[in-house]
């Protein structure tokens, strides 16, 4: 169940702008998931599936240059800031895309 609530909300806030990015990372960091490392996969495995989504949906010319992919890097820079993070330490980080973290 937070696996699908996880993709679906963090999704909204890469694929459209129905759900502001800081009001996805606030969910994220009010959940208190820091110190969980199930819940830290979980938003991990999100975040590297959405990174296939926007990937996938960009063309070359746009290649990390699209709106998704702003947002994305957005995302990931508000969850891995601070203490309480929800993608705490760098296992869960690991796991992302290199050009994801370097925009972020």
């Amino acid at each position: 169940a937070l696996a699908a609530s996880a993709l679906t909300l963090l999704g909204s806030a890469v694929h459209s702008d129905t759900v502001p990015v800081s009001d996805a990372c606030a969910v994220f960091k009010e959940a208190e998931l820091a110190g969980s490392e199930a819940a830290q996969a979980v938003v991990a495995n999100a975040l590297w599936v959405l990174t296939a989504e926007v990937e996938a949906a960009e063309s070359s010319d746009e290649r990390h240059m699209s709106d998704a992919w702003r947002r994305l890097c957005q995302l990931v820079s508000k969850l891995a800031a601070g203490d309480g993070s929800p993608l705490g330490e760098l296992e869960a980080l690991a796991s992302l895309d290199f050009a994801l973290l370097e925009g972020a």
